[in-house]
């Protein structure tokens, strides 16, 4: 949507030209990089284009001159997406001159590097081209020195190319590609797909893995790992991070017993100061836009005209031929019946209340809402949407939600008896006199029977909201509560009147804004003050202590830390709030805080099963696999564009780097040890080759702040050093170091090789099988075992040796051209082929890569083929072709 000659007119994305200006709304793509001139609570998901995880809230003002065009605040950039609020933008770039058409350009200038095993392969193939015409030259020459240069042709034909023909290993390109295909199917079988074979050798020659924070390294999804409530932390405890507590929910909700205070204001708060929403959709429909339009196809046929009959009823009792009939909709002299008979805002709120305490839907009790359709997304910010998941654990986030007027429905009771039919959904108007505007309804059908439709739903919109953003910090919502609330932050509020009703009050945000706003906090069932009055008292000093130390031990383990408040108070009904009306209470309550952040990968290891439960031992699976790689002596770069307080807290957890912190020297401001180090983005653009060459000495790197440009040149930095580097990653700001690096593996997109899975323990199995490639194709020095390269080769003296005694001696032909090929392609195949499925060495992943200047024909390979086996099977046949022919 543009604004052209002052009108706003719908146009193609492609025709959009620099200097339009654009409407960005909630759930729109943007069309081109904006210069964003209006911002009204605009956030902007990034991930695609700049790999930063967190959405970004945009502002229309001016950044500074030292702020890179990726940190600014002010500009959309093309291909993201506008998760809230709306704006305005003026088109700045469009096309291949956008940051998204840079990143394409960068990986279409990106030649295709050659694996090793091609070079390899291809030197290995000039080597025998040389060395079997030498050959075959030679020998054609002694024998038509012997033979005093008669029948030339014969000794050309029988010398020379026989020669040749003997010299070349048929059998060879076939053992190689039929082991590349076995191991890529023992690889698929491990969720990694590869497209192309000869990356597999490349794959377990790799000495360097830069590695993406993001769905490799964790899980991809943000969670809730801690609680902190009653002056003391609850921590997750599982991989399928199911608290401990929440187990116990689980156990007092069977049990009839009361939660523990505060927890259930807690979850009530996650619920309703939440804006993510969930997808309702049945299992016939996946696509809302298609559960839409089928029920406005519905409700146009039900409401226009009369039916068109597509099936035929009869009835079995009379023979005759029945028509279905319309759903008898509510006449407006009923709905005047029910006005005049004296039914009230008030004695509505009473009948709704008393409904659902029938429903036990009550502040301590909390259920699942036992509902038809499933839930198959849930959309929001990724902080809103793992409150969300953290309270569907063992909670109903609708269930609570329908005890406020939030983005949801007010039930009215209008109890009424009707026959409908199964179309689907039916969208009703209902005009009640004494609601003040027109509202709809979406009714459920059933076939054929007289059922009770237990009420109308009446869309309310919320009361009172305020958005989160990045300069307030929090988020505010008030709301009417539709069921007695008792307890808590209640019990010194007086009864609402019969004007008034009950509201409250909730708040999340930033632990320091948050304690700012409350003057009680909840331990227990008891209300503390901790205003600063009563800082100095023993239970609010104690209060203070455990909430300081619990707010830095979780910000300095890289998790974001979100605070809860609430406040009960009474209104009146039609009472509006917002800049000059009615005000809420500003002294709130403190509930408690949670800690949210994107884990690492855990793997179960062990179960212990019990009488009643089974008890899983956990560990991170991502740890394991950077110890794997550190005992194989695989460096680890961890590219991300997280804060670098973020990204040094998850490579502790997993092990890449270690606790204490040595800080250089250097002007870099550079965080680093012996073996690890910590970069930003910024900090690179000031780097020289020797400051490369020093930071490229450590083994373990975490790079923080990067851009897709900052990535590339990491990585060719790597190469330029020698390193054979495997580069991971998922989006289109990956997609230029993806091509550039030796081998590109992608999550769950298109690249060199796929993991199936997008876990980074899959590609230390990988590099596991392509070691065990190499070892299968060549022979270890240090086992001197025949495997499928020696074992090809060392053929080649026994084939040529006869044909040489032949020529110089003039003893008959002890092999034809015909059997040269049929041992080549018959015999020795299968044997070379099995070598595939030979197991690996134990140690295979305890010694270090190969050095990268590693011949796959080394000079010791050819050495034991030709020499040592070959000599041996050469006696050997020159004796049964001696004991034969003597």
């Amino acid at each position: 949507m543009v604004i052209r000659d002052c009108e706003e007119k719908e146009i193609n994305s492609e025709d959009i030209v620099v200097g339009d200006l654009v409407i960005v709304r909630s759930g729109s793509r943007i069309p081109a990089d904006l210069r964003i001139l209006q911002a009204n609570c605009l956030t902007i998901e990034v991930s695609e284009v700049t790999g930063q995880t967190n959405p970004v809230e945009c502002t229309a003002e001016a950044a500074a001159a030292h702020v890179s065009v990726f940190d600014a605040r002010n500009v959309a950039f093309k291909g993201s997406y506008c998760t809230e609020g709306d704006g305005l933008g003026i088109v700045i770039r469009t096309g291949k001159f956008t940051v998204l058409g840079g990143i394409a350009n960068l990986h279409e200038h990106i030649p295709p590097p050659k694996s090793k095993l091609q070079t390899e392969l291809r030197a290995f193939a000039n080597f025998i081209t040389v060395l079997a015409i030498c050959m075959a030259v030679a020998v054609f020459l002694i024998g038509c020195i012997v033979a005093r240069f008669e029948n030339i042709l014969d000794h050309f034909v029988v010398g020379f190319l026989v020669i040749i023909v003997a010299n070349v290993p048929q059998g060879l390109p076939a053992t190689v590609m039929s082991q590349l295909r076995i191991i890529a199917r023992r690889m698929a079988q491990k969720n990694i797909y590869i497209k192309k074979l000869e990356l597999i050798d490349e794959l377990g020659a790799a000495t360097v893995i830069c590695a993406d924070k993001s769905g490799t390294l964790t899980m991809n999804q943000m969670v809730v790992t801690d609680l902190w409530f009653n002056n003391r932390m609850v921590t997750e405890a599982g991989v399928d991070l199911k608290h401990p507590h929440l187990r116990a929910m689980r156990s007092t909700i069977k049990s009839g017993e009361r939660l523990e205070d505060p927890l259930p204001d807690i979850l009530t708060v996650m619920s309703v100061c939440n804006r993510a929403q969930f997808e309702h959709v049945r299992r016939s429909m996946r696509r809302v836009s298609t559960m839409r339009a089928l029920q406005k196809s519905a409700s146009e046929a039900m409401l226009s005209g009369p039916m068109k009959k597509k099936f035929t009823i009869v009835d079995t009792r009379t023979g005759q031929v029945s028509e279905p009939r319309r759903p008898t909709l509510p006449s407006v002299e009923g709905l005047k019946e029910l006005n005049s008979a004296n039914m009230s805002i008030e004695d509505i709120e009473l009948a709704t209340r008393k409904m659902s305490s029938r429903k036990q839907i009550n502040d301590r009790k909390y259920s699942h809402a036992h509902i038809k359709n499933r839930k198959n997304d849930i959309f929001g910010i990724p902080s809103d949407v793992a409150l969300v998941k953290y309270v569907e654990l063992n909670a109903s986030v609708e269930a609570i939600r329908q005890r406020y007027h939030v983005r949801r429905s007010l039930i009215v009771l209008l109890r009424i008896y009707l026959f409908y039919f199964d179309f689907g959904f039916v969208k009703y108007g209902v005009l009640i006199s004494f609601v003040q505007c027109f509202k709809q309804t979406y009714v459920a059908r059933s076939i054929y029977r007289k059922v009770e439709m237990p009420c109308y739903i009446i869309s309310i919109s919320i009361v009172h909201e305020i958005p989160f953003n990045s300069i307030r910090r929090w988020q505010l919502i008030v709301s009417r509560c539709l069921i007695d609330v008792s307890g808590g932050d209640t019990e010194d509020i007086q009864a609402p009147k019969k004007s008034e009703a009950r509201y409250v009050v909730m708040m999340k945000g930033a632990p320091e804004i948050i304690l700012c706003k409350c003057k009680k906090a909840r331990l227990n069932k008891e209300l503390v003050d901790i205003d600063e009055k009563f800082r100095e008292k023993c239970q609010a000093r104690y209060f203070y202590e455990r909430f300081f130390f619990a707010w830095e031990s979780l910000g300095n383990e890289g998790r974001r830390v979100i605070a809860f408040a609430q406040r009960h108070f009474n209104a009146p009904i039609n009472a509006k709030f917002g800049s000059g009306e009615e005000k809420w209470p500003e002294d709130l309550v403190f509930l408690g805080m949670a800690a949210i952040m994107d884990p690492p990968r855990y793997v179960r290891i062990h179960t212990y099963s019990f009488q009643y439960f089974k008890c899983f031992l956990i560990r991170p699976e991502t740890a394991a696999a950077i110890s794997q790689c550190k005992g194989a002596g695989i460096k680890v770069f961890m590219i991300t564009g997280d804060h670098p307080t973020t990204a040094k807290a998850l490579a502790t957890q997993i092990g890449l780097i270690g606790d204490r912190l040595e800080e250089k020297t250097s002007p870099k401001k550079t965080l680093s040890s012996r073996d690890w180090c910590i970069v930003t983005g910024e900090q690179l653009q000031e780097y020289k080759h020797t400051d490369w060459d020093a930071l490229l000495r450590h083994k373990y790197i975490v790079f923080a702040r990067t851009n897709p440009e900052q990535k590339l040149c990491i990585v060719q930095e790597v190469q330029r050093r020698g390193e054979t580097v495997a580069v991971t990653g998922g989006g289109v700001n990956d997609a230029s170091a993806l091509a550039h690096a030796n081998v590109g593996i992608a999550m769950g997109l298109s690249a060199d090789i796929v993991l199936l899975d997008d876990n980074f323990a899959s590609i230390v199995m990988g590099i596991e099988e392509g070691r065990l490639l190499f070892d299968n194709l060549r022979f270890p020095s240090f086992l001197l075992k025949q495997l499928s390269l020696a074992y090809t080769f060392a053929h080649l003296w026994p084939e040529v040796f006869p044909i040489m005694l032949s020529f110089m001696l003039g003893l008959p032909h002890g092999l034809s051209p015909m059997q040269i090929l049929s041992i080549d392609l018959a015999s020795e195949m299968p044997p070379a082929v099995s070598l595939a499925y030979e197991q690996p060495e134990q140690d295979i992943m305890h010694t270090r890569p190969r050095n990268r200047g590693a011949r796959l024909m080394s000079k010791g390979l050819l050495m034991y083929a030709y020499v040592f086996a070959g000599t041996g099977i050469t006696i050997g046949c020159i004796a049964a072709y001696l004991s034969v022919y003597w």
